[in-house]
């Protein structure tokens, strides 16, 4: 009997260290996501995720549901070109994780230098940029 209340109270506390520790470390649960122009493979979009929520049960919840329960998920990004590398934040609205077959998906991004642009990423999870580039997520 004892062994029981052991094991049902082991459960929630290693399920409460897990989430204490993706909200203080997101990166070691969530890698980066790349994309890669079509046209030039040169050209790469990398995508890190990072927590921006500041209460600690929205954070929790984005975590243990990968950024799907809230709808969202937003880090850094580093954009690599031929002009250059840009940097800034991004956020990548995922449509809700239950309740309503919805897959649309945008990312939008807040360059460091530069103006805010946004794209709608496809079900392949592929998008196309102002000039017309297609971008493909890589695939390990």
């Amino acid at each position: 009997m004892r062994s029981a209340a052991q094991t049902l109270f082991l459960i929630p506390a290693c399920v409460a260290l897990l989430a204490v520790f993706a909200i203080l470390r997101p990166d070691a649960f969530f890698s980066s996501q790349t994309f890669i122009n079509e046209s030039d493979t040169t050209q790469t979009l990398e995508l890190k995720v990072s927590s921006g929520l500041n209460s600690v049960l929205p954070r929790a919840a984005d975590v243990l549901s990968g950024g799907r329960l809230l709808g969202k998920q937003v880090g850094l990004f580093a954009l690599k070109t031929e002009q250059g590398i840009s940097t800034g934040q991004f956020v990548w609205m995922k449509g809700p994780a239950c309740c309503r077959p919805d897959s649309s998906q945008a990312l939008m991004f807040r360059p460091t230098t530069g103006k805010e642009w946004s794209v709608s990423v496809r079900t392949d999870g592929s998008f196309q940029d102002s000039q017309g580039m297609t971008w493909r997520l890589k695939t390990k």
